[in-house]
């Protein structure tokens, strides 16, 4: 039978059980799950950091897809790559609230929202306007997920990918997609893009 007393130590081992999965085996979703529970700094931060890993991974696939064209060979890839940036933005998500949280629970929540970072806002275009034109096909879902990933990398390398240089990419890929041209073309712009920042050298 199981007692309030047992009960009480099961939840109090539960933070120690996440913080385990989250730095040794790099779990994000432990990680994240570890933030909302205890609220901490600490916790936050290294959630963020891990998240940021996670979606900053090099997209090696969407190159082979574009440049080799395997993309009919391999649409189980493209539906786990769908899936697993579905989930980060999932955790993303429930990060930020977290974050809320903790400035309310510090006393510093601005009264007024944050703006969105220009890039996200960037960002957040180009995903409508390739939805409007492709669809939702696992392809699209790929080239989503790489140029997601180019936002995590903001002044993080030598080529600092920035608003200006953001901007141009997002003009090209409007360009390309207002022209009524192949999805593959948006995909090779982003390869050049990922190529000129050397952003596939991430780890």
């Amino acid at each position: 039978m199981i007692t309030k007393n047992n009960h009480a130590k099961q939840y109090r081992n539960i933070p120690l059980l996440l913080s385990l999965r989250a730095h040794f085996t790099h779990s994000l979703t432990s990680a994240v799950e570890l933030a909302k529970k205890t609220k901490s700094p600490k916790h936050i931060v290294f959630a963020e950091k891990l998240l940021k890993i996670k979606r900053a991974a090099p997209d090696t696939h969407l190159e082979s897809l574009t440049r080799y064209k395997e993309y009919l060979c391999c649409p189980s890839r493209m539906h786990e790559k769908r899936i697993r940036e579905d989930k980060y933005q999932h955790l993303a998500e429930q990060l930020n609230r977290v974050k809320q949280i903790r400035l309310f629970l510090d006393g510093s929540l601005p009264t007024e929202e944050t703006p969105e970072h220009p890039v996200d806002t960037l960002r957040r275009a180009i995903n409508q306007h390739l939805t409007q034109a492709y669809n939702n096909t696992p392809r699209v879902y790929a080239i989503k997920a790489s140029i997601s990933a180019i936002s995590q990398n903001i002044g993080r390398k030598k080529r600092a990918v920035n608003v200006e240089s953001s901007t141009h990419l997002s003009t090209d890929i409007h360009a390309i997609i207002d022209a009524g041209k192949p999805l593959g073309d948006i995909a090779n712009r982003v390869i050049d893009f990922k190529v000129y920042h050397r952003l596939n050298s991430q780890p």
